[in-house]
């Protein structure tokens, strides 16, 4: 506040007179600037989160599924003294390298904040967001339009705490439809003579913790990876049970006999390794395909061992 009093017996003249003032603020903090602020528009840049998830980097190959109960939520904060008004337009989903826009009406109202405190407000997209990520996208990206104060009210303020924050809240339970679900392992083959050979011992051992039945295939394949010989096919390994693993063990056996002419080992002349592959069981649910709930925890586990046994000619 700065008050100019007339010295006495100065005449000022209208027009021919002046001061000029210079203030300077040295090592001050802002506080608060309160007065009639004006309407703005705000715009975020476009946020995105990846929606692929049984995609690369993981042992599972192309499968259908479907999430049941995947949530999207959406909160805004606001803790100015002005109110502001956003718009949820559109989603854009990316699939392929092609994008998706799906137009959606989002409009949530925040009221001005009170001094030292925080109006939230929460926007739920669940069904927009469910039928999103069940076209299977590789990611999908939000844009949030919004206006502080669309009305001009006056007699409104900012603090140097001020601010406005966007968040995301994604839950995605692993609660699915599945079908078609398939990983492979596979065991190299070395060092077996097969012209030798007798007879082999194959042990497979395996444990299902997946709340799902699943067929067990393990075929013998050749350095370009086609099929010589199938070991099994179609062994039922039932699902784990009240948390806990099923388990099967096989033993098979496959024989070179001279006294009835039969070779079964004569393929292994040529393979270089035996491929496992682990497929949901599709004889029990609906239209093949099962709803589960998987936990971080459910896995299956197998391991296979050979016993070989040769005969040698000596006099060779």
């Amino acid at each position: 506040e700065l008050v100019l009093n007339r010295s006495s017996g100065v005449n000022l003249v209208t027009g021919q007179n002046s001061i000029d003032l210079d203030f300077e603020f040295v090592n001050m903090e802002f506080e608060a600037l309160y007065g009639d602020l004006s309407t703005q528009n705000i715009s975020t840049e476009r946020n995105g989160f990846d929606t692929d998830f049984f995609g690369q980097g993981n042992d599972f190959e192309d499968f259908a599924y479907y999430l049941d109960d995947p949530r999207l939520k959406i909160i805004y904060t606001n803790t100015m003294g002005l109110p502001i008004v956003f718009n949820v337009n559109s989603f854009l989903s990316y699939k392929n390298g092609n994008a998706e826009e799906t137009a959606i009406s989002g409009e949530v109202n925040l009221i001005a904040a009170e001094l030292e405190s925080a109006v939230v407000q929460e926007a739920s997209f669940d069904e927009t967001f469910k039928s999103l990520v069940n076209d299977l996208p590789d990611s999908v990206q939000i844009q949030i339009d919004g206006t502080i104060d669309p009305e001009n009210t006056p007699n409104n303020f900012v603090t140097s705490s001020s601010g406005i924050q966007i968040g995301y809240e994604i839950e995605i339970p692993l609660i699915l439809s599945i079908q078609d679900l398939i990983f492979k392992e596979s065991f190299d083959i070395d060092g077996l003579e097969a012209d030798q050979l007798e007879s082999v011992l194959f042990k497979f051992n395996t444990s299902n913790s997946l709340p799902i039945n699943v067929n067990l295939k393990a075929v013998f394949l050749d350095a370009d990876s086609a099929e010589l010989h199938v070991l099994f096919d179609g062994l039922l390994l039932e699902a784990g049970q009240n948390g806990q693993a099923t388990s099967l063990l096989e033993y098979i056996r496959l024989e070179n006999n001279s006294q009835t002419n039969t070779n079964d080992l004569a393929f292994l002349a040529n393979a270089t390794r035996i491929a496992i592959s682990v497929r949901v069981d599709t004889s029990t649910p609906v239209d093949g395909i099962q709803k589960v709930q998987i936990s971080a925890t459910d896995k299956i586990d197998f391991s296979l061992a050979m016993q070989a046994k040769y005969n040698f000619n000596n006099n060779n």
